[in-house]
């Protein structure tokens, strides 16, 4: 599997989301707007968060060296997707200034995880960090809030390299 390019959020702003996920699943364009530009093809509808962490969106293309970015998505669940959309534009030398979503969950609105929850995910599952890193290419500062919350809530680190390793097949 190729790795993702992510880096830290810093002062990322809020993902602005513009509907509601119910109102945006009954429109007629919906299946149309799931289409992405993505290199490759993660099945992310309806996956639980261990496969969204697993299974990550890499991007191909080249962005412009010192241009400035707005990440759009259809919807934004854990924010796994914006993430890597970011480092990929990040690394080619372009700026990100912000983010929106045509739905999502309004908690994973904030891309930015504190460092209060940082913290706390390393209090809890730091010594795998280091496994983490080797398998998808970042350390626990480039996640999302959502997968950090995600990542705390399971018990054991245990558990969470099991659950992704049943995801990977």
């Amino acid at each position: 599997m190729s790795q993702p390019t992510r880096f830290p959020w810093g002062d990322f702003p809020d993902v602005f989301i513009h509907a509601s996920e119910s109102l945006v699943k009954r429109h007629r364009a919906y299946a149309s707007a799931k289409s992405g530009v993505q290199a490759n093809k993660v099945n992310h509808t309806g996956a639980n968060g261990y496969a969204r962490l697993q299974r990550q969106a890499i991007f191909s293309g080249v962005a412009s060296l010192g241009l400035n970015y707005v990440l759009v998505d259809d919807f934004i669940g854990q924010g796994g997707t914006l993430a890597n959309l970011r480092g990929h534009i990040l690394a080619q030398g372009g700026h990100v200034l912000g983010a929106t979503a045509l739905t999502g969950k309004d908690y994973s609105a904030k891309l930015a995880p504190t460092d209060l929850q940082t913290a706390a995910l390393r209090r809890q599952h730091g010594h795998i960090e280091d496994w983490w890193r080797q398998r998808f290419g970042f350390g626990f500062n480039c996640l999302t809030a959502s997968e950090t919350r995600y990542l705390c809530r399971t018990s054991t680190s245990e558990r969470i390299i099991e659950r992704l390793e049943e995801v990977a097949g």
